[in-house]
């Protein structure tokens, strides 16, 4: 499966990260969320990401070894894809977003980004973004 939007440069190198053949076989057998509905997860990364081709719409960096990633996939799928594209040893955290969160010094456009894709109230409803139903 494709990347199916924009990837990103790595922050340390300004290298493009473009995506490994050999993983597209894996990231096929991921499973789909129920209904495919459209989720934001925040992952943090010691290290930059070798490649960004995964089953993710968009993936931002929203800041040094944070990315904000768009995805139809279930968080096992996001983790496991992110998993496979860093170095052996690098340390990696993924958490779906269910709310806005409070942030700064982050990207710009990112706030506006996330609140397009979040609910600004706890368990209240996810706004519907740009091409969002």
């Amino acid at each position: 499966m494709p990347c199916e939007g924009r990837v990103v440069l790595c922050p340390t190198s300004g290298r493009e990260v473009v995506g490994r053949p050999a993983r597209q076989e894996r990231l096929e057998t991921a499973t789909r969320v129920e209904g495919g509905a459209l989720t934001v997860y925040l992952a943090w990364t010691s290290d930059p990401p070798q490649d960004l081709e995964g089953p993710w719409h968009e993936v931002r960096l929203i800041a040094p070894g944070l990315l904000a990633v768009e995805s139809t996939e279930s968080l096992s799928a996001v983790y496991h894809a992110l998993k496979w594209s860093l170095l052996h040893e690098a340390s990696l955290i993924v958490v779906p977003l269910e709310q806005t969160p409070k942030s700064r010094g982050m990207a710009p456009g990112t706030t506006r980004w996330l609140r397009d894709r979040t609910s600004t109230r706890p368990g209240g409803p996810h706004r519907a973004g740009p091409g969002l139903t």
